[in-house]
């Protein structure tokens, strides 16, 4: 069986220039990605533009095969060539602005044109993004041209809303937008600055509000010094008038008023920079502190999630904290299958963080994988209610000191007792026990030269009157 797409020694020249395509072969089977890689200039895209017969003015191709299911491309006449073009075989341009963005769906772009509208006119929409994209496919569907023409308006809808709304740099991902909201708008994208060590993105409402994201590249040791650095600094300016709202390692927010207008600086270390919010609005404004923090919190925390994901177990390890919160602002959002996918990822990095290992046993529908997370807790918490959680999956229950036999009098010979503190965890005092056991275990007789005899230890936890002792006895 032939492959979908055979190319054989395939040339592209234009004019009397040299080929701008020599000897490309290559075969691409159903189902498979195929990959051209190559420095700029070499001929990547325009072996694409020849496959498609979009060559430019002056551009010739030939090949020894050039097939598509079969199908002889090279013998295809153009309208027999515009009929297999767009229906069976596509081409999505370099240019962002003339096709779809691959990483969204075609609703979503409809869907920009919508809330546009919508919000030009202050009204909501009375049905979803989906309702529409049903209706357009339903509508449509059963005549190809319509269809053509549907996807068309949607595409040019979708294109002038992204225009008229915020852009967001290439340096800050997607869902930053989460966060850069003003009465229910998006702020714009006035200007933006992408240097390799300063990144910088101004964003602004109607001159009532600006937020400037500032992102400086460094490793853990430099971001935590600059966090330090600049947190000493801003303490020094809140003597003069301001407050913090947040210090932690990671983070801190401070608020204070300069040149009658309010400023609120969110200062975050990320796993590989450290990220600077800076709003500043009209002092007196109504503006208030929520939720533009929660929500700077909430997007930041998921970019630490990203970025330590992407660098390996050790920054997940070292930012378990932030994406525990990830976790529980994916569940506020109700997006518990989310929630969960980050869980599974986290008590892999992370074994030791007993609270998401439980809190991935309680979400889990797998049985094992429950236990099996369960388990790590129980044998490992010395807090009890993570023990009391644990206990469920595991069906096991906690020693009671009532049932421990108790110290009777009469004992003779060498006794280790061991006398635990209040509240304390009689496995542990067990653990104890089963130590001195292992450890005398490996003497076969003992002659301590003060008694002159031998003593051999054997271990159990004993109890006397209303205080547990464990005991190595004689």
């Amino acid at each position: 069986m032939s492959a979908l797409l055979e190319i054989e020694d395939l040339a592209v020249t234009f004019g009397d220039r040299s080929a701008a395509v020599r000897g490309a072969s290559f075969r691409v089977e159903k189902g498979e990605t195929h990959c051209l890689v190559g420095e700029p200039g070499c001929g990547k895209s325009v072996t694409a533009l020849a496959i498609m017969n979009l060559l430019a003015r002056g551009g010739e191709r030939s090949a020894k095969r050039m097939s598509f299911a079969d199908t002889d491309l090279l013998s295809l006449s153009d309208r027999e060539m515009a009929r297999l073009r767009g229906n069976r075989i596509s081409v999505i341009f370099q240019e962002p602005m003339t096709s779809l963005n691959p990483a969204f769906t075609i609703g979503s772009r409809a869907g920009l044109g919508v809330n546009f509208l919508c919000s030009t006119m202050d009204r909501k929409a009375s049905v979803s993004v989906r309702e529409i994209a049903a209706f357009l496919l339903q509508r449509w569907s059963f005549n190809p041209m319509m269809t053509r023409i549907g996807y068309c308006l949607t595409l040019l809808l979708g294109m002038f809303a992204s225009e008229a709304s915020a852009q967001m740099p290439g340096f800050l991902p997607s869902y930053y937008q989460e966060a850069l909201q003003y009465d229910g708008k998006p702020l714009e994208l006035i200007s933006q600055s992408d240097k390799e060590v300063l990144k910088r993105a101004v964003f602004e409402s109607r001159g009532t509000v600006g937020v400037t994201i500032e992102q400086i590249a460094c490793e853990r040791a430099q971001c935590a010094a600059l966090l330090e650095q600049n947190l000493k600094r801003h303490n020094e300016r809140m003597g003069a008038g301001g407050t913090f709202r947040i210090v932690s390692a990671s983070e801190y927010v401070a608020v204070w008023s300069e040149d009658s207008k309010s400023i609120l600086m969110y200062f975050a270390k990320l796993p590989a920079a450290i990220e600077v919010w800076t709003r500043v609005t009209r002092e007196g404004s109504a503006l208030a502190e929520e939720p533009y923090v929660s929500d700077v919190s909430r997007v930041l925390n998921r970019r630490r999630y990203d970025d330590a994901k992407q660098r390996g177990n050790v920054d997940t390890g070292v930012w378990q904290k932030e994406i525990a919160q990830h976790v529980h602002d994916l569940r506020a959002a109700q997006k518990n299958d989310e929630a969960l996918a980050v869980l599974a990822q986290l008590i892999v990095w992370a074994p030791s963080n007993l609270d998401a290992q439980i809190e991935f046993a309680e979400m889990t529908k797998d049985a094992t994988a429950a236990r099996a997370s369960a388990l790590v807790v129980w044998d490992h918490a010395e807090d009890e209610k993570l023990r009391a959680h644990a206990a469920k999956p595991t069906g096991l229950t906690e020693p009671k000191f009532e049932a421990r036999p108790v110290l009777e009098p009469g004992w003779k010979g060498l006794r280790v007792v061991l006398v635990p503190l209040p509240r304390c965890d009689i496995r542990l005092i067990e653990e104890v026990a089963r130590q001195f056991s292992a450890s005398f275990a490996a003497m076969d007789r003992v002659q301590p030269p003060a008694f002159g005899t031998q003593v051999s230890i054997a271990s159990e936890v004993l109890r006397i009157g209303g205080t547990p002792f464990g005991r190595s006895g004689t």
